[in-house]
């Protein structure tokens, strides 16, 4: 009888280990999902932090690119307006020669008797006609 009850005993101190054990085995499964979880977490951490990263090396080159892109918008600007200045400077100074040059040409008109003579020759005229060297 006393050996029935050692077995009994025993058979319920296994029974209580294995119970142990099953609770410990539970418990490292979830440690482990939990660290699974955790690692998967700072990956993900990782790659969108390289992500914004990239966004933001990428932004950084969108913006110098602007600025060069302004700055040469400025010279142009700039450039025109100094053509613009210079045309309208050439377009006085040609307005100037060409009254000049009319007043000019009204003047190799010389009268003799009522007759009108050429002085020199009018424009595109070979000089030789006129006698003129």
């Amino acid at each position: 009888k006393a050996a029935h009850e050692a077995a009994e005993e025993s058979a319920q101190r296994a029974e209580q280990d294995r119970e142990e054990l099953r609770k410990q085995i539970r418990l490292l499964e979830r440690q482990l999902a939990e660290a699974g979880e955790a690692s998967e977490a700072r990956v993900q951490a990782a790659s969108e932090a390289r992500a914004e990263q990239a966004r933001d090396e990428e932004r950084a080159r969108l913006d110098q690119r602007r600025r060069v892109l302004e700055a040469s918008f400025t010279r142009l600007r700039q450039e025109c307006q100094a053509w613009k200045e210079r045309s309208f400077q050439f377009e006085k100074e040609f307005k100037g020669a060409a009254s000049e040059l009319e007043r000019a040409r009204q003047k190799r008109h010389v009268r003799f008797g009522g007759a009108t003579t050429h002085v020199l020759p009018p424009h595109g005229s070979p000089r030789s006609e006129y006698g003129v060297r």
